[in-house]
Formats: structure tokens, sequence, C-alpha cells
């Protein structure tokens, strides 16, 4: 009856596990929400991005902008 009508189901994946170990090294805030900078290369910020892929491929994304050119 689904494929009469058009209809597809949508399979949500999996999150992926992680095991639990060791806590990683927090570093301090220096930046605390001031995100201007008065040259280049004083202030970075970076984001990292999961893409999922068909067929189960994953790819990751760095981003990475200097805060006074952006």
């Amino acid at each position: 009856m689904n494929k009469e009508l058009g209809l597809v189901s949508i399979v949500r994946r999996k999150k992926p596990t992680y095991e639990s170990g060791e806590a990683h090294k927090k570093f301090d805030n220096l930046i605390n929400q001031n995100f201007t900078a008065s040259g280049i290369n004083q202030k970075w910020a970076t984001d990292f991005t999961y893409l999922f892929l068909s067929g189960g491929d994953v790819r990751y994304n760095c981003t990475i902008i200097d805060l006074y050119t952006k």
C-alpha cells in the first residue's frame, strides 16, 4: 500500500557510542565572550561538524576563522 501511495519511511541512524575514559583537559576561557580583535591572528574560532553521507560514511569538517577578519 505504501508503494502505491508513493510513501517512503525514513529510518534514523543510531547515534555513535563513545567509550568512557579519562576526562580531556579543560582549558581556561581566555576570550570571556569578547570576540573582537584589534589585529590579525590574535583570536581564532573553530567549529567541527559531522557530515553523515549515504551508505553510512561519515566525514568531518573543521572550520577555522580569524575573528579579526570575519
